[in-house]
């Protein structure tokens, strides 16, 4: 949340893209006070994810009861207790399951995973509110690539 105290910080921060037009800074994400006001760093959301699955933030149990009670969104995704389940949708090379990632997406095309087998963290932005399916696609090229360099042999 911008204060007086951050101020000198407005220009350093990604701009947000709505259509072709860029927003005024970081402002339109910063003052949103009912999403959470919160503008956070690739970085620091996989320091979250990692609390999170680590058992560092919330009892195991309660983390599993994130993992489980979920409802289907659609066919490769459920949600459920504030936490995403996304099965992906294209198979990396070398896989015999479609990987599950657990996590959120968030405003403006952030998002932040785990793929719990392997334990890799996946977390990015694409900073803007027009196409909130860009964040979706970029998501799961990465996690893609990504499990398929993490596959035994490679």
């Amino acid at each position: 949340l911008f204060t007086l105290d951050s101020v000198p910080e407005f220009n350093s921060i990604a701009q947000v893209l709505f259509s072709r037009a860029k927003s005024l800074g970081a402002r339109s994400i910063a003052s949103k006070r009912g999403e959470g006001a919160l503008v956070s760093s690739a970085s620091d959301l996989n320091v979250f994810v990692n609390a999170l699955h680590g058992g560092h933030l919330i009892d195991p149990t309660e983390l599993e009861s994130m993992k489980s009670e979920m409802l289907p969104v659609r066919p490769f995704l459920s949600y459920g207790l504030g936490m995403m389940r996304l099965k992906l949708p294209k198979l990396p090379i070398g896989t015999k399951k479609a990987p599950l990632l657990y996590g959120r997406f968030g405003a403006f095309g952030s998002f932040a995973f785990i793929e719990a087998t392997s334990n890799t963290f996946i977390s990015g932005t694409v900073n803007q509110g027009a196409r909130p399916s860009i964040g979706f696609k970029l998501l799961t090229k990465i996690a893609s690539h990504v499990l398929e360099a993490n596959q035994p042999g490679r």
